[in-house]
């Protein structure tokens, strides 16, 4: 049971203890327009690529460090999970933060957080 990110281009990878959060959506690029008179008039398009957050866990500082300076590179990413596997994809981290919280119930465990939105390969 692992979650590895592996930097694309060189940076090294981080294999996480756990994965903690996985929250995704796709956009949908529908446009509706009004039409005067009454009506609506809709122009279909397919929804977006993912895009969301994902909360990996650490066991050791040095561990959580890493991943926070891997995270940190100017690079896409894979993402590859042996028990969720319909979360693997290649990503972008988006123009959020990164985060680094340590758990707040147990204060043992490092929380390493980001914003995603899934690019081409």
């Amino acid at each position: 049971m692992t979650t590895t990110i592996t930097a694309i281009g060189g940076g090294g990878n981080t294999v996480a203890h756990a994965l903690t959060e996985y929250r995704a959506e796709r956009r949908s690029r529908n446009i509706i327009h009004e039409v005067a008179g009454g009506g609506t008039a809709v122009t279909l398009y397919g929804a977006g690529a993912r895009s969301g957050r994902i909360e990996l866990q650490y066991l050791t500082d040095a561990a959580a460090m890493s991943a926070l300076a891997l995270l940190a590179l100017k690079r896409s990413f894979t993402l590859a999970s042996t028990d969720r596997p319909a979360v693997n994809m290649t990503f972008a981290v988006d123009e959020n933060s990164i985060t680094l919280t340590l758990d707040s119930a147990t204060k043992k465990f490092w929380l390493v957080g980001f914003g995603f939105q899934e690019v081409t390969p």
